[in-house]
């Protein structure tokens, strides 16, 4: 049985399109058939990740790729739809066949039943399909949303933690409330600071129930400012892991939820290698540095021996003090080894201490590699799973 959902925003700038792009991505990874719809018809954001895509798949073939706008306002020149094949699991509806003003022309029905039928007849072939159908809607309202919400199983609002979105979300709710029908609703805090972090990710839920809190991560900004669709395993893999926490509250199904919990413990052994490789960087440091200390070692008795050589040269050949005592005295000639000696011993404590830290921090990080190792060793054995893993 499959499963189509919205991705709802009050205002722009939430994140939805990322987060949009993530999860269908990581259900294609996850080896479940999905198909990503833009219905931005405004910025046609999801659209760009794909525009060269796209572009290609046009010029070849005698048959351009159905557009949402074409789904809902040009059924007539559809026929049969023809999605863009992104992976071996991923299909895409693009909010336009092309970006440009031609791409854009064509009239629009006057009735709301009509956009109705349009959206039913696309919904029915693509649920013959796919297990997954995605609908990035644009942010706030748009006239089709009253005929779509009532044919999708789930609604996912994002919103960023602040009184301006929270407000618009609010309005949003006020005009579509009405259409939701018996879809599940969830919301999700996207691009949260730490200090958010901390307060939004304890809360229940507003209007409706929140299943997670996404802090800001400037890889996936930067993957999204590039136009690129962000690698998990590549860009982060923190992010993956906590989509795949919210596609396991939405996605109901069994099956849906054993190929996406093989898929986020794919991505927590890569998170635990990343944290291995770092501290076995950090323990190749120490070594590094425990290996400069005879040098330093030889270099201050190097110095030691030069300066005692100098005051017994001038001592010698001036018959003057030395340090207020001649060189032949008693006091100068105790004096002279009690420098050295307190020296030599000031450096030993002092070096005897920084070995004891660095073997304290050689033992901590042993330690934690040690437990990294064995985690990894019970994950890949199927004894931790990334639901009761507590990295």
């Amino acid at each position: 049985m499959s499963t189509a959902i919205t991705f709802l925003s009050g205002k722009g700038g939430s994140g939805k399109t990322t987060l949009a792009l993530g999860i269908a991505d990581l259900l294609c990874k996850s080896n479940i058939k999905t198909l990503l719809v833009d219905c931005d018809l405004s910025t046609n954001g999801a659209t760009y990740f794909y525009e060269s895509q796209l572009h290609e798949q046009n010029m070849s073939s005698a048959c351009k790729i159905s557009s949402f706008y074409n789904i809902l306002y040009q059924p007539e020149y559809v026929g049969e739809f023809i999605p863009l094949n992104i992976g071996t699991n991923m299909d895409f509806i693009p909010s336009v066949s092309e970006i440009s003003e031609s791409g854009l022309t064509g009239g629009r029905p006057q009735h709301t039943d009509r956009l109705a039928y349009n959206l039913t007849k696309f919904l029915d072939w693509a649920r013959g399909d796919y297990d997954v159908i995605l609908f990035d809607c644009q942010a706030g309202y748009s006239e089709f949303l009253p005929q779509l919400l009532p044919l999708v199983d789930a609604d996912l609002f994002v919103l960023e933690a602040d009184s301006i979105r929270a407000a618009a979300m609010r309005s949003l709710h006020l005009k579509v409330g009405n259409s939701l029908g018996r879809a599940r609703l969830y919301q999700v805090f996207n691009k949260a600071t730490p200090e958010e972090f901390e307060i939004y990710s304890k809360i229940v839920g507003t209007f409706f129930t929140n299943i997670g809190t996404l802090l800001f991560d400037w890889k996936i900004r930067q993957a999204f400012s590039r136009s690129q669709v962000p690698d998990f395993e590549k860009t982060s893999v923190q992010y993956g892991l906590d989509l795949c926490d919210i596609c396991k509250i939405i996605f109901l199904e069994k099956e849906t939820h054993r190929k996406i919990a093989k898929f986020s413990s794919q991505l927590l052994d890569k998170k635990l290698e990343e944290a291995e490789s770092e501290i076995r960087s950090q323990l190749e440091r120490l070594n590094r540095k425990a290996k400069r200390v005879p040098a330093t070692v030889l270099s201050l008795l190097t110095l030691l021996t030069s300066v005692l050589a100098l005051c017994i040269y001038y001592s010698v050949i001036s018959g003057n003090a030395v340090f207020a005592f001649k060189y032949d005295s008693f006091w100068f000639m105790l004096f002279i080894p009690a420098v050295v000696v307190l020296s030599i011993f000031g450096f030993i404590f002092s070096a005897d201490d920084s070995l004891h830290e660095r073997r304290e921090q050689r033992r901590i990080y042993q330690k934690q590699l040690q437990k990294l190792q064995e985690k990894r060793f019970m994950l890949k054995a199927g004894i931790v799973t990334p639901d009761n893993s507590t990295s």
